[in-house]
């Protein structure tokens, strides 16, 4: 299946570049040859094909409609979403439930605990930025009600809270009725465009820069992930163009977890990182880094809300780029082949 998505999407790309009499910018020229670097190194170290398959997607996005595509996927993820869980209270569905010293956790039928709170994150992101400033208060308490009953049975702190916190933005936004001017706020306005910088330096300080006492402390309340990304650093390293690790989890297809020695870098950057090098970060962060500042100056504020979030969550969660939980990286593109004033059409 990859290898024909492959071949259909660089037949579409070549397709769409013969309409341009095969003219690229210099801009465009180094989308492919940045998007397409990433996808190698992603494609050599872990996913295969398949994630070769998503810096094409990415590259094909860049010439469609970011709103559209964000239709398609509340579409197809309120489906997902219902009919799994629905399966699941129905006993259709199994539950993967894991229980601890503190709390129980239910998959609700997703494959992890995790996995249906993460979904429903993106899906909060995606159903409000669609809606934008048309979106009535009531909408935003449904969604929270939601947030709530999912957090309840899978106890994941850090999709809940985000979610929550966007949710609130949202109601400020609508409330100011989108006043708010990123470019009159100068120490706002560089945080908001550096976020991603900034969130890659927050958790490198939390994981090797904290007293020892307040690093345990910190740990404990993120669920093991700073001494995980300590130790997988440690152990590993940092090769300049990565390196392919065979991390291990448990999940619902796992017999026994017990016999599982859980080692798993949930931190989008630094599981990046170590997986495929330096290279494929920095080209993240800067990727990033200059569309937050095109968001900034097209005054999109819910949009720029949301990759603000995302940012944060990244310190945390890997599933930034997984086109499988997220329109948002499909926007990356647009960045390259459109003017400022133009970026989401």
């Amino acid at each position: 299946m990859n290898t024909l998505v492959l071949i259909v999407g660089m037949l579409l790309y070549f397709w769409r570049l013969g309409e341009k009499e095969f003219k690229l910018s210099y801009s465009e020229v180094i989308e492919i040859i940045i998007l397409l670097g990433m996808g190698i190194l992603v494609a050599k170290n872990q996913f295969g094909l398949t994630g070769l398959t998503i810096f094409i997607i990415i590259l094909l996005a860049s010439y469609v409609n970011f709103y559209s595509v964000v239709k398609g996927y509340l579409i197809f993820t309120t489906l997902v979403l219902f009919f799994t869980i629905f399966l699941n209270k129905i006993s259709f569905i199994p539950s993967f439930v894991t229980i601890d010293s503190i709390r129980i956790r239910n998959s609700l039928g997703f494959r992890y605990v995790t996995f249906g709170a993460v979904i429903f994150f993106f899906y909060i992101l995606a159903y409000v930025v669609y809606r934008n400033t048309n979106i009535k208060y009531s909408e935003l308490f449904v969604l929270e009600l939601i947030n709530v009953i999912i957090f309840s049975a899978v106890r994941a702190n850090d999709p809940f809270i985000l979610s929550s916190l966007f949710l609130l933005y949202a109601f400020f936004i609508k409330l100011s009725k989108n006043k708010i001017n990123y470019n009159k706020l100068s120490v706002i306005k560089f945080i908001v465009r550096n976020i991603y910088i900034i969130s890659f330096l927050l958790i490198l300080v939390l994981t090797f820069c904290l007293p020892q006492n307040l690093f345990q402390e910190i740990n404990g309340i993120l669920s093991g992930r700073l001494s995980l990304n300590y130790q997988n650093i440690i152990h590993y390293g940092i090769k300049f163009f990565g390196q392919n690790i065979h991390f291990q989890t448990y999940d619902a297809t796992t017999i026994n977890p017990n016999l599982i020695q859980y080692n798993y870098v949930d931190s989008f950057y630094f599981q990046n990182l170590l997986l495929y090098g330096w290279p494929f970060l920095l080209s993240f962060l800067i990727i990033f880094t200059i569309l937050m500042n095109k968001l900034i100056h097209d005054k999109d504020n819910l949009l720029i809300g949301a990759f603000v979030i995302m940012a944060l969550q990244a310190m945390f969660e890997p599933q930034i780029l997984w086109i499988w939980y997220t329109p948002f990286p499909l926007i990356i593109g647009q960045i390259f082949t459109r003017k400022n004033d133009d970026l989401l059409l």
